[in-house]
């Protein structure tokens, strides 16, 4: 459970700490300037990652196969750091609301099988505690690196296709890595242990 927790916290850091590089998109990336465009710019992207988060929970809803939901697990991961390159890369509005909205599926229906992964996981005594740590240290995560990615925006080289693609590509190649460690690559093999799911 420690290396799905530390897995979960890294792809947090990486590829949800985007609400502060959103101005910064809209100004760099999408041409808007103007007062006006610096506000819906951002409000415009968080109504995509909103939409895309609700469509990748329901698709979500439908996957009931241990199995499935481990391999899943491996690719929404892999997915996530993917798809910040996408809006790293579009300069139209409607174009970064559909990659906006692609972040938004890929990383919360991460998030939705990590939380419940370690739900099931955890014994029933210490339930509450272990999700309560898991929740404190990957919105603390998102958190933080919403600082650093403000500090890295004030750089004069810094670029979002830069950014984002950094982030995300560590991401990508984090989740890939996670192979190697052998509760992780038996849980994308697997699924759950079936002693987990019989309590």
């Amino acid at each position: 459970m420690r290396a799905l927790m530390l897995v979960t916290l890294g792809h947090c850091a990486l590829t949800m700490a985007y609400e502060s590089a959103f101005p910064f998109v809209a100004r760099t990336q999408l041409g808007l300037r103007a007062a006006k465009g610096l506000f819906e710019g951002p409000a415009y992207l968080m109504i995509g990652l909103g939409a895309g988060a609700v469509l990748g929970n329901l698709a979500l809803a439908r996957v009931g196969d241990q199995q499935r939901r481990g391999r899943l697990f491996l690719c929404l991961g892999v997915l996530s750091g993917l798809t910040p390159l996408l809006l790293g890369v579009t300069t139209t509005l409607p174009g970064a609301m559909l990659a906006a909205a692609a972040m938004g599926a890929s990383t919360s229906a991460f998030m939705t099988l990590s939380q419940g992964i370690i739900q099931t996981l955890a014994p029933d005594g210490i339930r509450g505690r272990v999700m309560s740590a898991q929740t404190w240290h990957t919105q603390g995560a998102m958190g933080g690196f919403n600082a650093v990615n403000g500090l890295l925006m004030d750089l004069p080289w810094m670029t979002v296709p830069l950014l984002f693609g950094g982030t995300g590509l560590l991401c990508a190649v984090l989740m890939l890595g996670s192979v190697l460690v052998v509760p992780l690559r038996a849980l994308y093999v697997r699924g759950l242990p079936t002693e987990a799911l019989a309590r």
